[in-house]
């Protein structure tokens, strides 16, 4: 039997055990676009060290024959000079079935650099997934960005990954009250280049945005007026990812219209996230830290048990705070009767 079916059996049990399969890390805080609807680029406590290399292969190791899902993400992981080698750890160590990797396409060289390296050590069993975020079109992106020639980069880097035959590319599409005037017109622009994911902006703790007026909760009308649009003119079913991308869909519509979750959220359960520093968090959009784990002998399942597990899950259980596709897949996967009747 392939290692990647023996994956795939590993991760259907850890989903139905209710056990840890997914892990988001993120590499750095830092970034290199200034979006006008998220502020993590003016992080400026730069006093906290970066995990380095080492100290993630350490994680990862202490983390083995556990996680089958892999988030790397960031800030802007492209700037993370080891980011291959995290990589490569990772698929070496851990052996995850997916690995994720959001881009702001400002970087084409460097992820161009990661992609032949990738292509040179043949990784054939993790489906390395790599997403560029174009929140608009040419010089409208360039201004949500705050960075000229923006869009320009993210297509080249979109073109960089979409040749290669090993990373699979898609286009992340951040919907905003900046963008949900026209969004239609950019879904039909990025479309002709295939793939998209769908995103709402939130406020959030990660974001740093909690003086804007531009996230969706402010927009619910023409949020639920486009999804009803694009699941009528633009999804076809292609097998379970695209029912699972209905659902997040359709979950998303039911989140503004109710304003809770249709599932409970799975973060602390289903996943753990780790922040650039070592801090363990109770989910990727809260950044109140419950350990650390330079604390833990860089093993952060040895304390995340107990008093500080509850904790983490007392604080998820009835959390409303959105609905975000890197928490809401693994909760429609961890309640899937439920999603089906609420969602389908």
């Amino acid at each position: 039997m392939k290692l990647v079916s023996i994956n795939s059996l590993f991760l259907i049990r850890n989903i139905l055990l209710k056990n840890l399969y997914k892990l988001n890390l993120f590499v750095t805080y830092r970034c290199n676009s200034k979006c006008k609807i998220c502020n993590i680029w003016k992080y400026t406590n730069f006093n906290d060290i970066e995990l380095s290399g080492d100290e993630i292969v350490k994680i990862f190791k202490n983390l083995r024959g556990r996680i089958r899902w892999l988030n790397l993400t960031g800030g802007e992981p492209f700037l993370r000079d080891d980011l291959y080698e995290i990589v490569f750890a990772a698929i070496r160590i851990m052996k995850p079935l997916f690995i994720n990797i959001p881009t702001n396409g400002l970087l084409p060289q460097q992820v161009e650099n990661l992609v032949r390296k990738i292509e040179r050590h043949c990784v054939k069993n993790t489906n390395i997934v790599i997403s560029v975020s174009v929140d608009d079109i040419y010089e409208r992106d360039d201004n949500l960005r705050g960075v000229s020639g923006a869009y320009k980069m993210a297509i080249e880097t979109f073109n960089i990954l979409s040749s290669s035959k090993i990373i699979e590319a898609y286009f992340q599409v951040n919907i905003s009250g900046y963008n949900i005037g026209h969004i239609e017109e950019v879904i039909e622009e990025l479309l002709r280049h295939k793939k998209i994911i769908i995103t709402f902006a939130h406020k959030m703790d990660l974001f740093r945005n909690f003086d804007t007026t531009m996230t969706i909760e402010n927009f619910k009308s023409e949020a639920i007026k486009f999804i009803d649009k694009y699941i009528s003119r633009f999804w076809r079913i292609n097998g379970f990812d695209s029912v699972v991308f209905l659902m997040y869909l359709k979950g998303m519509r039911y989140f503004l219209l109710n304003g809770k979750l249709p599932v409970r959220c799975t973060a602390g359960i289903s996943t753990l996230t780790i922040d650039p520093f070592g801090n363990v968090l109770p989910c990727p959009y809260k950044i109140k830290s419950v350990l650390n784990v330079r604390d833990c002998e860089y093993n952060p399942l040895k304390y995340y048990t107990g008093a500080v597990k509850k904790r983490v899950l007392l604080e998820n259980y009835d959390c409303n705070l959105c609905w975000q596709n890197c928490e809401a897949i693994p909760s429609i996967l961890l309640h899937p009767i439920k999603s089906l009747s609420r969602l389908l």
